[in-house]
């Protein structure tokens, strides 16, 4: 009886440890799975969430064309850009950014980023804290 209970619990733990492991392996960044909306498609920057939990907030982001100028007063801000080309503009400077690449912004730093590839260039936006409101004020 012990080792029918035993058994359940593991067959049970497997289950529930496999179902953890595949979800964020998919919030990691594979972008084949992304479905974006024509409204999305339409837009020079579109949002997906894709988790929020106490200390952060995670977004797919999708850059057709560029942003404008602006600062996160309350978040940093990491990019890890899973598609495309892309510059991320800085005050002083730019930096080029490709597939693979990640990129920190810490808050309260003046940036915009523009697509640079035929194609949307498509990153994982991970704000940290978590997001509670809408942190982002435009540069005058």
């Amino acid at each position: 009886m012990h080792k029918l209970i035993l058994l359940s619990a593991l067959c049970l733990s497997t289950t529930l440890l496999t179902a953890c492991n595949e979800r964020a392996n998919n919030s990691k960044g594979n972008s084949d799975n992304i479905v974006w909306t024509d409204e999305q498609l339409a837009k020079n920057i579109a949002l997906q969430p894709i988790a929020s939990d106490g200390d952060e907030s995670k977004f797919y982001i999708r850059l057709q064309g560029s942003e404008q100028p602006h600062y996160h007063d309350d978040h940093d801000l990491t990019v890890e850009v899973l598609t495309g080309t892309a510059v991320i503009h800085f005050k002083e400077s730019s930096q080029s950014v490709k597939a693979g690449d990640t990129i920190v912004i810490k808050k309260g730093t003046y940036h915009w980023a523009e697509n640079t590839g035929a194609e949307a260039s498509v990153v994982i936006g991970t704000f940290t804290p978590k997001l509670q409101s809408k942190d982002f004020r435009l540069a005058e």
